[in-house]
Protein backbone atom coordinates (compact mmCIF):
# COMPACT_ATOMS: atom_id res chain seq x y z
CA UNK A 1 0.00 0.00 0.00
CA UNK A 2 2.85 2.38 0.82
CA UNK A 3 4.52 1.62 -2.51
CA UNK A 4 1.24 2.37 -4.31
CA UNK A 5 0.95 5.69 -2.47
CA UNK A 6 4.50 6.54 -3.52
CA UNK A 7 3.76 5.80 -7.17
CA UNK A 8 0.62 7.96 -7.07
CA UNK A 9 2.64 10.76 -5.48
CA UNK A 10 5.23 10.55 -8.27
CA UNK A 11 2.59 10.63 -11.02
CA UNK A 12 0.81 13.62 -9.51
CA UNK A 13 4.03 15.54 -9.01
CA UNK A 14 5.35 15.00 -12.53
CA UNK A 15 2.10 15.63 -14.39
CA UNK A 16 0.66 18.53 -12.39
CA UNK A 17 0.87 21.81 -14.37
CA UNK A 18 3.72 24.04 -13.29
CA UNK A 19 1.46 27.05 -12.77
CA UNK A 20 -0.11 25.37 -9.77
CA UNK A 21 3.09 25.91 -7.81
CA UNK A 22 4.33 29.20 -6.40
CA UNK A 23 8.00 28.45 -5.92
CA UNK A 24 10.02 31.49 -4.92
CA UNK A 25 13.20 31.94 -6.91
CA UNK A 26 16.29 31.80 -4.77
CA UNK A 27 18.15 35.13 -5.12
CA UNK A 28 21.76 34.87 -6.23
CA UNK A 29 24.14 37.18 -4.32
CA UNK A 30 25.89 39.86 -6.40
CA UNK A 31 29.32 38.48 -5.57
CA UNK A 32 28.52 35.15 -7.26
CA UNK A 33 29.90 34.91 -10.80
CA UNK A 34 26.85 33.86 -12.81
CA UNK A 35 29.03 33.00 -15.82
CA UNK A 36 30.43 29.99 -14.01
CA UNK A 37 28.61 27.31 -12.12
CA UNK A 38 30.02 25.46 -9.16
CA UNK A 39 29.36 21.69 -9.02
CA UNK A 40 27.45 22.26 -5.80
CA UNK A 41 25.35 25.18 -7.05
CA UNK A 42 21.81 23.87 -7.52
CA UNK A 43 20.24 27.28 -8.14
CA UNK A 44 19.13 26.46 -11.69
CA UNK A 45 17.70 23.13 -10.61
CA UNK A 46 15.62 24.71 -7.85
CA UNK A 47 13.60 26.52 -10.50
CA UNK A 48 12.63 23.16 -11.99
CA UNK A 49 9.53 21.83 -10.25
CA UNK A 50 10.15 18.34 -11.60
CA UNK A 51 13.51 18.22 -9.88
CA UNK A 52 11.88 19.24 -6.59
CA UNK A 53 9.17 16.63 -7.09
CA UNK A 54 11.70 13.93 -7.82
CA UNK A 55 13.83 14.87 -4.82
CA UNK A 56 10.77 14.83 -2.55
CA UNK A 57 9.75 11.41 -3.83
CA UNK A 58 13.23 9.99 -3.25
CA UNK A 59 13.25 11.32 0.32
CA UNK A 60 9.80 9.85 0.92
CA UNK A 61 10.82 6.50 -0.51
CA UNK A 62 13.91 6.12 1.64
CA UNK A 63 12.34 7.50 4.82
CA UNK A 64 9.35 5.16 4.72
CA UNK A 65 9.56 1.53 5.71
CA UNK A 66 7.90 -0.57 3.03
CA UNK A 67 6.77 -3.42 5.23
CA UNK A 68 4.20 -6.09 4.64
CA UNK A 69 2.49 -7.12 1.45
CA UNK A 70 1.32 -4.67 -1.19
CA UNK A 71 -2.47 -5.04 -0.51
CA UNK A 72 -3.34 -3.97 -4.08
CA UNK A 73 -4.16 -6.98 -4.28
CA UNK A 74 -1.51 -8.28 -6.64
CA UNK A 75 -2.51 -11.95 -6.33
CA UNK A 76 1.04 -12.98 -5.40
CA UNK A 77 0.99 -14.82 -2.08
CA UNK A 78 3.27 -17.33 -0.39
CA UNK A 79 1.63 -18.47 2.83
CA UNK A 80 4.23 -21.15 3.56
CA UNK A 81 7.06 -18.63 3.29
CA UNK A 82 5.32 -16.37 5.83
CA UNK A 83 4.98 -19.25 8.27
CA UNK A 84 8.68 -20.03 7.91
CA UNK A 85 9.48 -16.36 8.48
CA UNK A 86 7.47 -16.41 11.72
CA UNK A 87 9.37 -19.53 12.82
CA UNK A 88 12.71 -17.86 12.11
CA UNK A 89 11.69 -14.68 13.93
CA UNK A 90 10.60 -16.75 16.94
CA UNK A 91 13.86 -18.69 17.09
CA UNK A 92 15.79 -15.43 16.89
CA UNK A 93 13.74 -14.08 19.79
CA UNK A 94 14.54 -17.23 21.76
CA UNK A 95 18.26 -16.79 21.08
CA UNK A 96 18.00 -13.15 22.15
CA UNK A 97 16.27 -14.08 25.40
CA UNK A 98 18.90 -16.68 26.27
CA UNK A 99 21.71 -14.18 25.68
CA UNK A 100 20.01 -11.48 27.74
CA UNK A 101 19.52 -13.79 30.71
CA UNK A 102 23.12 -15.03 30.81
CA UNK A 103 25.22 -11.96 29.92
CA UNK A 104 24.91 -9.00 32.26
CA UNK A 105 28.20 -9.00 34.18
CA UNK A 106 30.14 -6.04 32.79
CA UNK A 107 29.60 -2.93 30.72
CA UNK A 108 30.55 -4.58 27.44
CA UNK A 109 28.07 -7.36 28.04
CA UNK A 110 25.43 -4.85 29.08
CA UNK A 111 25.99 -3.03 25.81
CA UNK A 112 25.48 -6.26 23.90
CA UNK A 113 22.41 -7.06 26.01
CA UNK A 114 20.89 -3.74 24.95
CA UNK A 115 21.43 -4.67 21.33
CA UNK A 116 19.86 -8.09 21.85
CA UNK A 117 16.83 -6.49 23.51
CA UNK A 118 16.37 -4.23 20.49
CA UNK A 119 16.78 -7.27 18.25
CA UNK A 120 14.14 -9.16 20.22
CA UNK A 121 11.71 -6.24 19.92
CA UNK A 122 12.23 -5.94 16.17
CA UNK A 123 11.62 -9.61 15.45
CA UNK A 124 8.50 -9.65 17.64
CA UNK A 125 7.23 -6.65 15.68
CA UNK A 126 7.91 -8.46 12.40
CA UNK A 127 5.73 -11.36 13.59
CA UNK A 128 2.91 -8.99 14.48
CA UNK A 129 3.11 -7.32 11.08
CA UNK A 130 3.01 -10.63 9.19
CA UNK A 131 -0.03 -11.73 11.18
CA UNK A 132 -1.93 -8.45 10.94
CA UNK A 133 -0.91 -7.08 7.53
CA UNK A 134 -0.69 -10.36 5.63
CA UNK A 135 -2.86 -13.07 7.17
CA UNK A 136 -5.60 -11.12 8.94
CA UNK A 137 -5.89 -8.39 6.32
CA UNK A 138 -5.59 -10.42 3.13
CA UNK A 139 -5.73 -14.18 3.64
CA UNK A 140 -8.29 -15.05 6.31
CA UNK A 141 -11.76 -14.97 4.78
CA UNK A 142 -15.18 -16.46 5.41
CA UNK A 143 -15.68 -18.85 2.51
CA UNK A 144 -19.45 -19.17 2.82
CA UNK A 145 -22.30 -18.77 5.32
CA UNK A 146 -22.32 -22.38 6.50
CA UNK A 147 -21.78 -23.03 10.20
CA UNK A 148 -18.72 -25.13 9.44
CA UNK A 149 -17.10 -22.24 7.55
CA UNK A 150 -17.97 -19.81 10.34
CA UNK A 151 -16.49 -22.10 12.99
CA UNK A 152 -13.26 -22.51 11.00
CA UNK A 153 -13.08 -18.77 10.36
CA UNK A 154 -13.48 -17.97 14.05
CA UNK A 155 -10.93 -20.61 15.02
CA UNK A 156 -8.36 -19.07 12.66
CA UNK A 157 -9.02 -15.59 14.04
CA UNK A 158 -8.67 -16.83 17.62
CA UNK A 159 -5.35 -18.59 17.04
CA UNK A 160 -3.90 -15.63 15.11
CA UNK A 161 -4.91 -13.37 17.98
CA UNK A 162 -3.07 -15.71 20.34
CA UNK A 163 0.06 -15.41 18.19
CA UNK A 164 -0.21 -11.62 18.31
CA UNK A 165 -0.43 -11.76 22.10
CA UNK A 166 2.56 -14.10 22.29
CA UNK A 167 4.59 -11.70 20.14
CA UNK A 168 3.61 -8.85 22.44
CA UNK A 169 4.70 -10.83 25.50
CA UNK A 170 8.02 -11.57 23.79
CA UNK A 171 8.66 -7.83 23.85
CA UNK A 172 7.77 -7.59 27.52
CA UNK A 173 9.75 -10.48 28.97
CA UNK A 174 12.66 -12.89 28.61
CA UNK A 175 10.52 -15.88 29.55
CA UNK A 176 11.41 -18.47 26.91
CA UNK A 177 8.16 -20.34 27.54
CA UNK A 178 6.46 -17.57 25.55
CA UNK A 179 8.39 -18.56 22.43
CA UNK A 180 7.31 -22.17 22.99
CA UNK A 181 3.70 -20.99 23.20
CA UNK A 182 4.13 -18.97 20.03
CA UNK A 183 5.49 -21.94 18.09
CA UNK A 184 2.70 -24.17 19.43
CA UNK A 185 0.06 -21.67 18.35
CA UNK A 186 1.73 -21.33 14.97
CA UNK A 187 1.55 -25.10 14.54
CA UNK A 188 -2.16 -25.02 15.44
CA UNK A 189 -2.70 -22.34 12.81
CA UNK A 190 -0.86 -24.43 10.22
CA UNK A 191 -3.21 -27.34 10.90
CA UNK A 192 -6.26 -25.09 10.57
CA UNK A 193 -5.11 -23.14 7.54
CA UNK A 194 -3.28 -25.54 5.22
CA UNK A 195 -4.64 -28.56 3.42
CA UNK A 196 -2.48 -31.66 3.03
CA UNK A 197 -0.82 -30.32 -0.11
CA UNK A 198 -0.01 -27.05 1.66
CA UNK A 199 1.45 -28.88 4.65
CA UNK A 200 3.61 -30.98 2.35
CA UNK A 201 4.91 -27.85 0.64
CA UNK A 202 5.60 -26.26 4.02
CA UNK A 203 7.51 -29.36 5.12
CA UNK A 204 9.65 -29.18 1.99
CA UNK A 205 10.93 -25.76 3.08
CA UNK A 206 12.66 -27.20 6.17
Amino acid sequence: MKKLSLYIFLVLMFFTPNNLYAWEKVPVPDYVDKKTKSPWNFYDDFEDQKFISFLSAVILMFSTQLNGHCQIPCGVYDDAMRVKMIEEHTLTILKSMNYIKTNQNDLQQQNQVTRWIINKEQHAQEIQEIISEYFLTQRIKLKDESQESKDLYHAKLAILHSILLDAMKCKQTVDTSITNSLLENLNKFVNLYFDEHGKKHLGSLN
